[in-house]
């Protein structure tokens, strides 16, 4: 039974959580490579997992997961962003919005109780699959660019000291 004054909760105050989790890894020295990219850009896609939660807690299924989050990924290695901080960020993105729902106190019955539970047990299994089409994603891209370059290495294209080059 997910509680959609929760989740309503969440959705509402979304710019607000990815605007503190951004806080926190700008000054986070376990991210120097995060804090590099550009402000707007990092609140965009922290906001949107927040403000659609709802709509991926109902219907964001593996397949749409992975269409969405693995060119995340992709675009992160691309930008030469470790692995390990996008996955940091996506456990501190968690966390803080878990933060909001426990620190609003809407919890006053044993049915919020178990509403408040059963909505971060479905919101960990989200991230869980979010953190793993972003890796997959990333991993995707750093494989494809390795045989790029190996294939480019192969083309017998001269390079420095190469064919028809006199020593």
């Amino acid at each position: 039974m997910l509680s959609s004054k929760f989740i309503r909760l969440v959705e509402s105050h979304a710019e607000e959580i990815a605007e503190s989790t951004l806080r926190q890894l700008a000054e986070d020295p376990r991210t120097p490579h995060l804090a590099r990219r550009p402000w707007c850009e990092q609140i965009a896609e922290c906001a949107e997992i927040i403000r659609d939660l709802g709509q991926w807690l109902v219907h964001g299924g593996d397949e749409n997961v992975a269409e969405r989050f693995e060119p995340v990924g992709a675009r992160c290695a691309a930008q030469g962003i470790p692995a390990s901080e996008l996955v940091y960020a996506l456990h501190v993105l968690k966390a803080k919005m878990l933060d909001l729902i426990r620190n609003q106190g809407l919890a006053q019955s044993s049915v919020d109780l178990y509403a408040e539970e059963e909505l971060e047990h479905h919101a960990g299994r989200l991230f869980d699959s979010i953190v793993y089409h972003v890796v997959n994603g990333y991993e995707s891209a750093a494989v494809a660019e390795a045989a790029a370059a190996a294939a480019g290495d192969r083309s017998g294209a001269p390079g420095p000291g190469g064919p028809g080059q006199s020593r």
